[in-house]
């Protein structure tokens, strides 16, 4: 599983692990709990408008993520707009 490296350690390497939107789902909730994972790397995972949406959304509630890397993505114009309107 991989929501447990979120939640222990202070930065998480989950590139290129073909997360898509519903591993996203799973990210985004353990995101939601997290109190430790200062940098987390999401890039190459297949992570579109749906999973950009849920992990801004779980962000919400977290104040220790500092850096996000989504790069090489399928986030879009819009997934862009959503980033946007939430920092």
């Amino acid at each position: 599983p991989i929501t447990p490296q979120i939640r222990s350690s202070p930065s998480a390497d989950l590139s290129a692990k073909n997360l898509g939107e519903e591993g996203c789902q799973y990210i985004a909730e353990a995101f939601a709990f997290n109190d430790r994972c200062k940098a987390a790397d999401l890039g190459k995972n297949g992570i579109g408008l749906q999973g950009v949406s849920q992990l801004c959304e779980a962000l919400t509630q977290n104040d220790f993520l500092q850096t996000l890397i989504l790069e090489t993505n399928s986030i879009g114009d819009e997934g862009a707009q959503v980033i946007a309107a939430f920092m």
